[in-house]
């Protein structure tokens, strides 16, 4: 039984090491088309806006990798009522983790969880902003799936 288990932790570790590719770093940059959406979410324009930050691509196999990013992303809306334009703007620090699943050369497929902590919320309208959420010792925090 014992040398059951050894056999089984080399084949085990062996296959680890047969399988790991490399780790890479990158930055990553790109354009938000945000918007909310729930029951009291109509005549909303989407804010776009940017997101930019960090990855790192962990190689499991040639056509399997796992892919966790670090991003800020400003998102948020504008609506006109009554003749005047408000703005809300939220800023997230967001953390998906992906599966990345290599199809061909440059062609891949993400998916995974996300979860956003909120930096700030701001609304603007009329003559003065307000500030929608200040204590950000206790942040919130939003998990969605892409």
């Amino acid at each position: 039984m014992k040398n059951l288990m050894v056999m089984a932790a080399f084949a085990v570790f062996g296959l680890f090491n047969a399988n790991a590719q490399e780790v890479t770093f990158g930055v990553k940059a790109g354009v938000n088309f945000a918007n909310f959406s729930g029951d009291d979410a109509d005549n909303l324009d989407g804010r776009t806006a940017f997101h930019v930050g960090g990855v790192a691509n962990f190689g499991i196999s040639e056509l399997f990798s796992v892919q966790p990013e670090l991003l800020y992303s400003a998102q948020g809306v504008e609506q006109t009522f009554e003749g005047v334009t408000g703005k809300v703007q939220v800023d997230y620090l967001n953390l998906p983790v992906l599966a990345k699943f290599i199809i061909a050369d440059g062609l891949s497929i993400h998916a995974g969880p996300q979860v956003g902590f909120l930096l700030s919320a701001k609304a603007k309208g009329g003559k003065r902003p307000w500030i929608l959420r200040t204590n950000l010792k206790e942040p919130i925090l939003v998990v969605s799936l892409a």
